[in-house]
């Protein structure tokens, strides 16, 4: 009989189960204790009707409005390591409009989302922003994206990136001196030490549709007016020179960029904002190979009229030129095919439509069934131990 107080005590665990702490659990208000956490607020009929806060143990909570143990209508929930949403529910799920803050990725900070869900998924119209840090140079700088428009299951149609006002999209041998809008002041002295007299700044865009369940991406690259700079004293014969090299340079950027969009379009990713994320993991090392290849061209074809003579050696240009051609000739081409590729394969698919979130179980609360409960509906024996507690408090 000693032994019984001991045994108890051990057992303790197995008469644990959801309750009601304090209120009326019935009909009002009261907090009620489940396995998985704590809710505090309205009842009806013993079930979460009205206004109420459910606490998980895992960090997770959603304080709002609940009719029959579902989230429904308007209520805010976040996630101790994720995102946190105020807005429209409808059975457990994000429906409806509202607001999203998510967490910082490696390549993008400060994300939010504001407009339509369906079923748990972004889909609708709506606007995201987010700030990136980009690199000009030596120098880098914030810069902050509105994308507004249509969303597919959490991915934007359209370009990845806001268009800058100072842009120009690549076509072949299309730059001119006026493009140049940043215009060096040098003396006679500063110019003759440049290795090139202009320089330009551009980078790789991405854009994705979603047609079928997947996304289709197109890259391209583009001319930033402001950033990129021409010497005042480029003598005018030879600015067409510099600016072929100029554009040749302009050219490396775009061959890059349609490489990165056959790369994407071989993975066949489905239409997901994981795609998305595989997308902006691909562009940041497609423009440290660019930049890569810009710096050999510019060292290899570095021509200054007013060093080392008028006139330029057209060896190693001829060479780049030669090369550079090329790689757009095979990029277009392998585009061309891979863009017949992706009509032939969608032909035979329906149009993309939105998705249904899954619901995540740790969301909602558990409640814990009494070990009498169990035994009564035959859906687990009793267990050994709670027959020898009973047989003991018999004898």
């Amino acid at each position: 009989m000693n032994k019984l107080p001991l045994i108890l005590l051990s057992l303790v665990p197995f008469f644990v189960f959801s309750q009601c702490v304090s209120g009326d659990c019935t009909n009002g208000q009261g907090e009620y204790k489940y396995k998985n956490g704590t809710y505090t607020g309205d009842f009806v009929d013993g079930t979460l009707t009205g206004n109420g806060l459910f606490k998980s143990r895992k960090g997770y909570t959603y304080s709002g409005n609940w009719n029959l143990g579902e989230k429904n209508k308007f209520g805010e929930e976040s996630f101790r390591r994720g995102h946190t949403y105020r807005g429209e529910f409808l059975s457990n799920l994000k429906h409806g409009n509202g607001t999203a803050w998510f967490p910082s990725t490696r390549f993008i900070d400060e994300i939010v989302y504001v407009g339509e869900w369906s079923n748990d998924v972004i889909c609708g119209e709506g606007e995201l922003s987010f700030v990136r840090e980009v690199k000009y140079g030596r120098s880098k700088k914030i810069e902050k994206n509105i994308l507004k428009g249509t969303f597919v299951n959490g991915v934007f149609q359209g370009r990845l990136t806001e268009e800058y006002e100072d842009e120009i999209l690549w076509s072949s041998f299309g730059l001119k001196s006026e493009d140049f809008r940043h215009y060096k002041q040098l003396t006679e002295r500063d110019y003759k030490k440049l290795k090139n007299p202009a320089a330009i700044e551009g980078s790789i865009i991405l854009s994705c549709e979603c047609v079928s369940g997947f996304a289709i991406f197109e890259g391209a690259s583009i001319f930033r007016k402001n950033l990129s700079w021409w010497s005042s004293l480029i003598p005018p014969k030879t600015k067409s020179t510099i600016l072929a090299s100029r554009q040749r340079e302009f050219d490396i950027i775009q061959w890059h960029a349609k490489e990165l969009e056959i790369e994407l379009n071989k993975k066949k990713l489905p239409c997901n904002d994981e795609s998305i994320l595989i997308a902006w993991e691909a562009l940041s090392l497609k423009e440290r190979e660019c930049l890569q290849i810009r710096r050999n061209y510019n060292v290899e074809t570095a021509w200054n009229p007013k060093k080392g003579g008028a006139i330029k050696n057209p060896v190693p240009q001829q060479k780049w030129n030669n090369r550079i051609q090329k790689k757009l000739d095979k990029t277009e081409k392998a585009c061309q095919k891979m863009q017949s590729k992706i009509q032939k394969r969608l032909e035979k698919k329906d149009d993309t439509i939105c998705l249904s979130g899954s619901l995540n179980p740790a969301t909602l609360p558990h409640k814990t069934v009494s070990e009498e409960e169990l035994v009564e509906n035959k859906k687990i024996k009793e267990p050994i131990e709670l027959r020898f507690v009973r047989n003991s408090q018999l004898h």
